[in-house]
């Protein structure tokens, strides 16, 4: 397979694709993949008669069984670095431990010298800690718990349905009752089946096809089916399910960032894999913050996504415009600290860095309604760092700080993310 590299913000000419096959190019699959894009990534991605102008976008589009289009983030593009096997192996697994912290999957066991550009493309990796760690856990045991099932048998189980009896058993020579299974076939283990046989479709590494091999071997009492954005709210969440709680997140991931065939047809050579970096930067942040708490926060609380708060009122009283930073920081004098992060890129020689009025307006109304606290935004840092200070009225203290975070070392090693959160300190207080 030959892989096209690319980051954020460029620009690919269909004529540099066409460099890398040896076959002659399939129209059709250009086609496919400007219906798909204006179908459900034209925020992400734009396509015209010469090429695909990529904006937010990371991840993977496969354009046929032989062409791979791998987009890394923005933060990594630099003019003084050049893109081969080592810095790619080093933005892998940068981002793999972004993703994994922010999902709150576990990075102990993870060894990250293994990880290798030449092994594989970057939805690999992903592909292969999900399956890894799945398959530990079945092989303490499947996930069981209880689903309502209706049944006409000779015996009652649990409760008769009396309208449905009538209907169904009108001489009573049977009774159609309805009971609670304590079964391995549930909602859960569907969603990992339905995951586990995607994957070993998209996936170009053999272990994982191995991997996924065994687990459905172990799923084969599964029943199978196809997936929709709604069918996570199907599962009824309980003690039972914590322990594969962190794995149900990483399918979720999976499924919602990528162009699946919801109708079961995945016979088209287009496959897109976007990973939201907005989301990926927002709660990284937040959980390094929360993990480090006892380091960073002096007696206070750190919170996420937290409401509570309105812009305005209406005449009813009824609040609008529902108010939630990315983070705050909180003791018992209130909100003190408003942490709101931007996955954007800062220009040093723009005016403001190329901070938007819009942002700075959404922090005005946070500074006025949480009793005035500190607010920072937060980027991440490109060429050069940056920690401005603002006022919100003349003469008046600090209120607004524009600061930036490193992202660019190997943030995977506990050296380096030590460094991450010391800055994080320094930033907040």
């Amino acid at each position: 397979m030959k892989i096209i590299t690319t980051f954020e913000y460029s620009y690919l000419p269909y004529k540099e694709i066409m460099k890398k096959v040896e076959t002659p190019f399939n129209y059709d699959s250009l086609y496919e993949l400007n219906h798909l894009i204006s179908s459900n990534y034209s925020h992400v991605l734009k396509t015209d008669l010469e090429g695909i102008h990529i904006k937010n976008f990371v991840g993977v589009i496969k354009l046929r069984e032989d062409i791979l289009i791998e987009i890394l983030p923005k933060i990594y593009n630099h003019a003084n670095v050049k893109i081969n096997d080592d810095t790619k192996t080093e933005i892998y697994r940068n981002l793999y431990y972004m993703i994994n912290k922010a999902l709150k999957v576990p990075n102990n066991n993870i060894n990250f010298n293994n990880f290798d550009v030449s092994r594989g493309m970057i939805l690999d990796f992903f592909i292969n800690l999900f399956l890894q760690n799945l398959s530990l856990k079945i092989l303490r045991g499947l996930y069981r718990t209880y689903v309502r099932e209706e049944e006409n048998s000779n015996f009652i189980k649990g409760k008769i349905l009396v309208s449905k009896n009538i209907i169904k058993n009108p001489l009573n020579l049977k009774m159609y009752s309805e009971f609670d299974n304590y079964t391995e076939d549930n909602i859960v283990n569907q969603i990992f089946k339905f995951v586990v046989k995607d994957m070993s479709r998209n996936t170009v590494w053999p272990q994982n096809k191995m991997i996924a091999k065994q687990i459905l071997l172990k799923l084969s009492d599964v029943s199978d089916i196809n997936i929709s954005r709604s069918t996570f709210t199907l599962v009824k969440h309980d003690r039972l399910l914590a322990d594969y709680e962190n794995l149900l997140n990483f399918a979720r991931f999976y499924i919602l960032n990528q162009s699946i065939d919801f109708r079961g047809n995945n016979e088209n050579d287009v496959f897109i894999f976007n990973i939201d970096m907005n989301t990926v930067y927002q709660d990284y942040i937040s959980e390094l913050i929360k993990e480090y708490s006892n380091e960073i926060l002096v007696h206070s609380k750190v919170y996420t996504q937290k409401s509570g708060n309105h812009l305005i009122y209406n005449q009813l009283n009824k609040g609008c415009f529902n108010l939630q930073p990315d983070i705050s920081i909180e003791n018992e004098n209130g909100v003190q600290v408003i942490i709101d992060t931007k996955y954007k890129k800062l220009v040093q020689d723009q005016p403001r860095k190329g901070v938007s009025d819009k942002d700075i307006y959404q922090m005005f109304g946070y500074y006025h309604k949480y009793q005035k606290p500190r607010i920072i935004l937060l980027y991440p840092e490109y060429e050069a760092a940056v920690s401005d200070v603002y006022s919100f009225y003349i003469e008046s203290d600090t209120n607004l700080n524009i600061s930036t975070i490193n992202l660019n070392g190997r943030i995977y090693t506990k050296e380096e993310e030590w460094n991450i959160v010391k800055k994080l300190k320094e930033i907040i207080f």
